[in-house]
């Protein structure tokens, strides 16, 4: 779970800026965590793919995501298995309809909001936690893409991100363990500060649904 929860938070920083070819890596980068600190909200269609050494055919999830700032976040699974994840008030949640249950957590909060959750509201800076550089993708006749290095260790050894030239949205966001698994991130459908009701943030459980603290 704290994996997922690293992602999660971490990958909503990457989404959207008119980018100039002629900047640095690193300008690219500050131009994100600007525009991002000024976005109000944003939806997007997600693909998520787990692959890892132990699973003979990688795990592929399908979704939509939803954000509002300044840390209101929710990832709602379609495919193969329904359900919810949402950060809120300093809390995760992690609902499974079909087990009726709810996951429960802020032992992570203290981790999460000066590690991540900083990185949304510019507290922590892109260029001084981690080497930026350009990498050359499968597709870049159409993509824009970045690498990012951890200056000190960290959950993942590096992160690949890959922008659409023609309107910079994130396409894809690659995340790579020291395992050597990997956790792949296709966007797709973005649309910035649309109007998205608080509620949506919040879990209205039907009877029965057993609730784990952890």
């Amino acid at each position: 779970m704290r994996k997922k929860l690293f992602v999660f938070v971490f990958i909503l920083f990457l989404f959207l800026y008119p980018l100039c070819f002629s900047k640095s890596a690193e300008e690219i980068i500050n131009k994100f965590e600007e525009k991002f600190r000024e976005i109000k909200s944003l939806s997007a269609d997600f693909v998520q793919i787990y692959h890892s050494d132990a699973l003979s055919t990688p795990l592929k999830e399908k979704g939509k995501l939803y954000f509002k700032n300044p840390s209101l976040m929710r990832w709602d699974y379609f495919e193969p298995e329904r359900k919810i994840f949402i950060y809120s008030k300093g809390e995760f949640l992690l609902y499974v309809p079909e087990d009726k249950q709810v996951i429960k957590s802020s032992r992570f909060k203290e981790k999460f909001e000066s590690e991540i959750l900083s990185i949304l509201t510019g507290q922590l800076k892109i260029t001084e936690n981690y080497k930026i550089d350009f990498f050359n993708s499968e597709n870049k006749e159409k993509t824009y893409s970045l690498k990012l290095k951890p200056l000190k260790e960290r959950e993942y050894t590096f992160i690949l991100i890959e922008l659409e030239k023609d309107k910079f949205y994130i396409k894809r966001a690659v995340f790579f363990d020291w395992a050597g698994s990997k956790q792949e991130f296709i966007f797709s459908n973005i649309k910035e500060n649309i109007s998205i009701p608080d509620k949506l943030f919040t879990l209205n459980l039907p009877p029965g649904v057993e609730i784990i603290i952890e």
